[in-house]
């Protein structure tokens, strides 16, 4: 039984290889952005990236740091899947209590750190934004995006990585190839 985590910077390409990882071992999977989505819903807040990450530094601060590790846990341990794939780690604390967690449910902990240089990034992003209807934004509006709060720590949770994948001129394919040789 597996555990995987995978994280990276906006657009570093965490999501596609989720996606792969997720087809490829038949797992269950969530995110960190679909947990905020689903209470910024409850609450009549916009699901948009800078309205979650706002949400996220509001709940953490009235109800402690941990609060969405908290939550992604127990949804963790819910699922009795062979393979669990959690995307979207940006904090030191997912990182580690992931890796608790994995731990107590007797599963191996598989952590990916995705990461590919900001100009390919906005240029992604911004490719999102058109295919979604919106209109594009500046590079400034993008590295505003890429120094907020929830951006801050993922120099620290890459330094925990078991293996860290360049997102820069691979295919999918073959950055998945080079997942797997780390879920073995």
């Amino acid at each position: 039984m597996k555990l995987i985590g995978i994280g990276g910077s906006t657009a570093s390409g965490k999501t596609a290889l989720a996606q792969k990882l997720i087809e490829h071992f038949s797992a269950v999977t969530n995110r960190y952005s679909h947990l905020l989505a689903d209470i910024a819903t409850e609450q009549g807040i916009e699901t948009d990236k800078a309205s979650l990450q706002a949400l996220s530094t509001q709940m953490r601060s009235e109800q402690g740091e941990n609060v969405l590790a908290e939550l992604m846990n127990e949804w963790v341990r819910k699922h009795t899947s062979e393979t669990v794939v959690i995307e979207g780690m940006r904090r030191l604390i997912d990182v580690t209590s992931l890796e608790a967690v994995a731990k107590e449910t007797g599963r191996d902990w598989v952590f990916l750190f995705v990461d590919a240089p900001a100009d390919v990034r906005f240029a992604r992003f911004n490719e999102r934004l058109i295919q979604g209807g919106k209109p594009p934004i500046t590079n400034e509006t993008f590295y505003a995006l890429d120094t907020q709060e929830s951006e801050v720590e993922l120099p620290l949770i890459s330094a925990k990585a078991l293996h860290i994948l360049h997102n820069t001129n691979k295919t999918l394919d073959e950055l998945l190839e080079e997942a797997l040789v780390q879920c073995q």
